[in-house]
């Protein structure tokens, strides 16, 4: 989770360009990572392939009924003990085993983020 805040830091121009924002390639994204979206999680503002722990990740900025959020895919070996949440410099964030390996959630308070958490486990299937 700390890595996952890390990458948001070095990388603030993610909330402010608009790169890759096309549903239609998030779908598919989240799908080769082993996910299936069975509902609208929020709006996509910017993807980016990026080095993440495990490997290449995708970098992900939604903006979500609960404010903007960070989504990043990172490859690996499920099953792996993870720490629940983390807080850092101003954002709040967790990871989970999903798809492929493991998802990180970012966002800027821990209400926003147990929001998050709860859309995702309801919206997002993950593939096993």
């Amino acid at each position: 989770a700390s890595e996952a805040i890390r990458h948001v830091l070095h990388e603030p121009e993610s909330f402010s360009q608009h790169r890759l924002a096309d549903p239609a390639q998030f779908r598919t994204v989240l799908a080769n990572f082993g996910g299936t979206l069975e509902a609208p999680i929020g709006k996509v503002l910017y993807m980016k392939l990026c080095p993440v722990p495990g490997g290449t990740g995708w970098h992900i900025v939604l903006q979500t009924e609960y404010g903007p959020a960070t989504l990043i895919l990172m490859p690996g070996r499920r099953g792996d003990p993870l720490p629940e949440e983390i807080r850092m410099k101003g954002y709040v964030a967790t990871v989970a085993s999903g798809g492929q390996g493991y998802y990180a959630l970012v966002a800027e308070s821990e209400d926003a983020l147990n929001a998050l958490r709860a859309m995702f486990t309801a919206r997002v299937r993950w593939n096993t």
